[in-house]
């Protein structure tokens, strides 16, 4: 099983507390009225993992007087001042729909973060990224057969730092001068189709969804890009 590291653990523990909120609902300034507006809110509530750092915002865009179900979370380190991105997905709308949020929400955070220190990104469970999860699935059997016995945790971790999920994060991150260095995963197993449809939105015809996907709490560490 593979280990995990302190902030690890600490990003885990808060993709799981992030439904907690706290106060300072405001949004970022944007003159163009007609663009979506990003919102933020300082997280000061005792959520899990709250003594480990010295503060806490989120993110999220709003469209009128909408505001998207998506949003991340960061902190800053107590200890060291490092900097850690929580995702928490929605079902309310597609694995696309949310990464493309993200996109539009990380320049405006890095302007109230240091982004030099980001140390890694907590997704949760992959089975909440809906398509990508689907996707990743289907590479997983063509590699490794329909067995859904899982076996070696570093062996899943490094299948998911070359799939998509590493693409796709490698792109995200490279305006900031990051890529992904290493996956961690706990609790690897295989989710029933039918929970799929219960965590996110899907795009993926039905007839190409595996009946089982592959599901585990997964942590991105990051490392400067090269």
């Amino acid at each position: 099983m593979m280990k995990y590291s302190t902030k690890a653990m600490l990003i885990l523990i808060l993709c799981t507390g992030f439904a907690c909120v706290g106060k300072n609902k405001q949004e970022a300034p944007n003159r163009d009225s007609e663009q979506p507006r990003i919102g933020y809110r300082d997280i000061t509530d005792e959520m899990a993992g709250s003594s480990y750092r010295t503060r806490a915002r989120s993110y999220f865009l709003v469209r009128g007087t909408d505001t998207s179900a998506f949003s991340c979370m960061l902190s800053e380190s107590r200890a060291d001042s490092s900097v850690l991105i929580s995702v928490t997905f929605r079902e309310s709308l597609t694995y696309d729909e949310q990464l493309n949020e993200l996109k539009l929400l990380l320049p405006v955070a890095a302007t109230d973060f240091d982004l030099k220190r980001l140390d890694g990104i907590g997704i949760g469970r992959l089975i909440t990224t809906g398509d990508l999860a689907v996707r990743i699935t289907q590479q997983y059997r063509e590699r490794f057969g329909d067995n859904t016995t899982i076996g070696s945790y570093a062996k899943v971790a490094l299948f998911l730092k070359q799939s998509p999920l590493g693409t796709d994060f490698n792109t995200l991150l490279q305006p900031y001068g990051y890529r992904v260095d290493e996956i961690s995963v706990e609790k690897v197993f295989f989710s029933d189709k039918q929970v799929l449809y219960k965590q996110s939105v899907i795009s993926t015809d039905a007839d190409a969804i595996p009946e089982r996907i592959l599901d585990c709490m997964t942590w991105i560490r990051v490392e400067p890009a090269a």
